[in-house]
């Protein structure tokens, strides 16, 4: 029989799971149709190249709008910080 967590545990645990490429939770919501770890996508990047694409999880063409981009773009510089 499985142990009971905390609400925090549990949070802490969807939020782990949301963070790793590796999870079939990561997966589900970033609309993959497998979930694949950071060290397996470069690895597959690395041995395909530019032919990558035909066993990656997801598509890499076309997922991201240009509105999408932007704001991502603007978040960015928003949070860059320079001190001296």
């Amino acid at each position: 029989m499985g142990r009971s967590v905390s609400w925090g545990e549990a949070c802490d645990l969807v939020e782990a799971a949301l963070d790793d490429t590796g999870t079939e939770l990561f997966a589900a919501v970033a609309g993959w149709r497998f979930p694949m770890s950071m060290p397996d996508l470069l690895l597959v990047t690395s041995a395909y190249g530019k032919e990558a694409h035909r066993v990656m999880p997801f598509d890499p063409e076309g997922q991201v709008t240009p509105e999408e981009t932007q704001a991502a773009h603007d978040e960015l510089l928003t949070e860059i910080q320079f001190s001296t």
